[in-house]
């Protein structure tokens, strides 16, 4: 690990504190705090743990540095004794640091920014992070929190102004609304308030990370996690998880009304990243693939959408499933409308192309029927509720590519059967014709 000297005259220079023969190497993604707010964010996650994740903090408070257990320390400017609520300050200290960060962030591919918006350090730093992040062609998200309302009223434009200078910096930008965690923890006491804060972005970082670096059967890897987030602004994302007979419906419905969207919607969506994890002693099915697709297409309503998935074990789980969800290439208008309002909207347009999809797909031309691949997985097989890890990447992908409203007639006439050599799908003993990929597999 590395870590930062603190003796006055060497503050701010990044010093090996173990031998760097032995020295074990970096992770390539990196969660930074930046200020108070961040520092104290980072200092939970740390504590709860994110796998092969590298944590860092940088503040203009000296003293707080000192007292966080983060191994690798950042001192802004020259002072150490904070900017004073005042963002110009906090901007300048990071510009006069800049070799130190650039220094810090070497062989780093994707950094997560963490910050509280409305104070000094957090909200006049961050953007000059993610600016020098950006020039060293680093994957920079930023999960920041906006004040609760009992906060200081002038907190509020602060925030906005630095959100708006955050948001032209970085690739995607996620703001946790402190105000609405009162929606989902009614009974959330004055005491706890910022740990449950902490709490959030914990999750929102760590959900992001573990896609990349927990390896699943089929795995959601860096160049997935970049093709989603990549210059794309805005972001969203949500968990859920559930156990029980409805525990994919459940899952799925909790990830897209989690308090990580306050008032958003992934409706309309270009882009959606999903992931879903499983234990050991209750695996995921096909059939509960079904379950979280086809709700996630409903929610989004694109006809532009790329959706990008991948699933895998966790142990912790036992008879959970989770689902983790992200979605960027949202217009801007979307996420300022209530979920009340999009509810209404979203069913009419979920009924239009159900019923488009129904009208074109009983006009669809039969195709022949090849009933001789039945029963062999070799060179094609047959698919019926098999759970995810029994099927190659390819049989998933495959079934896939049906719209929801064939796969329900998949399941009525007793099967879906693959041809290798050609890759056409047969469905059943009448045959579907073959419809373009609404998914794209996380696995080439």
């Amino acid at each position: 690990m590395i870590d930062i000297n603190l003796d006055d005259e060497v503050l701010g220079q990044i010093t090996p504190i173990v031998d760097t023969k032995q020295q074990p190497q970096l992770s390539i993604i990196k969660v930074m705090g930046v200020g108070g707010g961040g520092g104290n964010a980072v200092k939970h996650m740390y504590n709860m743990g994110i796998k092969d994740v590298d944590f860092m903090i940088c503040n203009t408070d000296k003293q707080a540095l000192v007292n966080s257990p983060i191994p690798l320390k950042i001192q802004l400017g020259d002072g150490g004794l904070g900017a004073g609520a005042d963002p110009e300050v906090a901007r300048q200290a990071a510009l006069d640091s800049a070799e130190q960060i650039k220094k810090a962030l070497e062989g780093t591919k994707m950094l997560f920014i963490t910050a509280g918006m409305g104070g000094g350090t957090g909200t006049g730093a961050s953007p000059i992070v993610a600016d020098i992040a950006r020039d060293l062609g680093i994957l920079t998200v930023a999960i920041v929190t906006y004040p609760f309302k009992f906060e200081q009223t002038g907190k509020f434009k602060v925030a906005d102004e630095g959100i708006s200078e955050l948001r032209q910096n970085v690739d995607a930008l996620i703001v946790i609304k402190n105000e609405s965690l009162k929606s989902f923890y009614p009974d959330l006491k004055l005491s706890n308030a910022f740990a449950k804060v902490d709490d959030v972005l914990l999750i929102a970082a760590k959900s992001i990370a573990e896609l990349i670096t927990v390896h699943g059967v089929i795995n959601v890897d860096f160049n997935d996690v970049k093709t989603v987030l990549k210059k794309s602004g805005t972001a969203i994302i949500g968990s859920g998880s559930a156990q029980g007979e409805n525990r994919a419906q459940e899952a799925v419905e909790a990830a897209t009304d989690s308090p990580l969207l306050d008032k958003n919607t992934i409706y309309g969506a270009e882009n959606v990243l999903f992931f879903i994890s499983y234990g050991n002693e209750c695996e995921a099915t096909i059939e509960e693939l079904d379950i979280i697709t086809e709700h996630l297409e409903n929610k989004t309503c694109s006809m532009k959408k790329k959706l990008i998935w991948g699933h895998g074990v966790d142990d912790s789980l036992g008879q959970q499933i989770r689902v983790t969800v992200i979605a960027t290439g949202l217009h801007e208008k979307t996420t300022d409308f209530s979920r009340e309002e999009f509810t209404d909207a979203s069913d009419d347009n979920i009924k239009k192309i159900q019923i488009n999809q129904a009208v074109d797909n009983q006009t669809t031309p039969e195709t022949k029927d090849n009933t001789s691949n039945k029963g062999k997985m070799g060179d094609g097989g047959i698919i019926d509720n098999n759970n995810l890890r029994e099927m190659t990447p390819e049989q998933i992908d495959e079934y896939l590519k049906l719209t929801p409203y064939e796969r329900m007639k998949m399941k009525q006439h007793g099967g879906m059967f693959f041809e290798q050599e050609t890759s056409n799908i047969r469905v059943g003993s009448n045959g579907m014709m073959e419809n373009p990929p609404f998914l794209t597999n996380a696995v080439d």
